[in-house]
């Protein structure tokens, strides 16, 4: 019970412009960062499902193809053009085994992915500086959900890619209020005018 109030505590990141400037700041300070960043808010996967990607199952794809975690389904999820592009970018010159966020520290002498607090704890940082609060482990997924919502309206389909079991939990998810879905409702002008 407690983990659902603190879930629904954590918003997405609702201002657009933020977002950029999120992506401006970690973009200037490490390529890695600035990439989860852009791939999570683009494709609204757990961060447990893509820390431990490597570039062969990223580079040259129109999707990629995950292993929930939490689940154990395995979900292919679609690549939008910008984040394809983003990703060709950030795999150019990587070896096809090296990890997409690799960690700075080596384990036995190898690279390994980045931890998850680790990532974490980067990402709580600048969302911090650039005053988002409310910061949580479902933040980006949220915002990609939210995003992906205001722009397509699609909440059928949002609701699949997540996995939720009713409409109602993905609106309360990705922090649609009611008020919010009257409004769209009293904006719609009728057919046949």
């Amino acid at each position: 019970m407690k983990r659902k109030k603190l879930e629904n505590k954590q918003q997405p990141i609702r201002d657009y412009e933020k977002v950029k400037d999120i992506a401006d700041d970690l973009k200037s300070i490490n390529e890695r960062d600035y990439f989860y960043f852009i791939l999570s808010i683009n494709i609204g996967r757990r961060s447990g499902d893509t820390i431990d990607l490597r570039v062969k199952d990223a580079s040259n794809k129109d999707a990629l193809n995950i292993i929930e975690k939490k689940t154990g389904k395995e979900v292919l999820v679609e690549l939008n053009p910008y984040i394809k592009r983003e990703i060709k970018k950030y795999c150019e010159g990587k070896n096809r085994n090296d990890y997409l966020f690799p960690s700075r520290n080596k384990k036995n002498g190898k690279v390994n992915y980045i931890s998850y607090d680790r990532i974490y704890k980067i990402m709580s940082k600048v969302m911090q500086k650039h005053g988002t609060e409310t910061f949580g482990t479902h933040t980006l997924r949220k915002t990609f959900g939210y995003w992906y919502y205001k722009r397509t309206k699609d909440i059928i389909g949002l609701m699949e890619m997540f996995n939720h079991e009713s409409i109602e939990v993905t609106f309360t998810y990705i922090g649609i209020t009611k008020r919010e879905r009257k409004y769209y409702m009293r904006e719609f002008k009728g057919l046949g005018e």
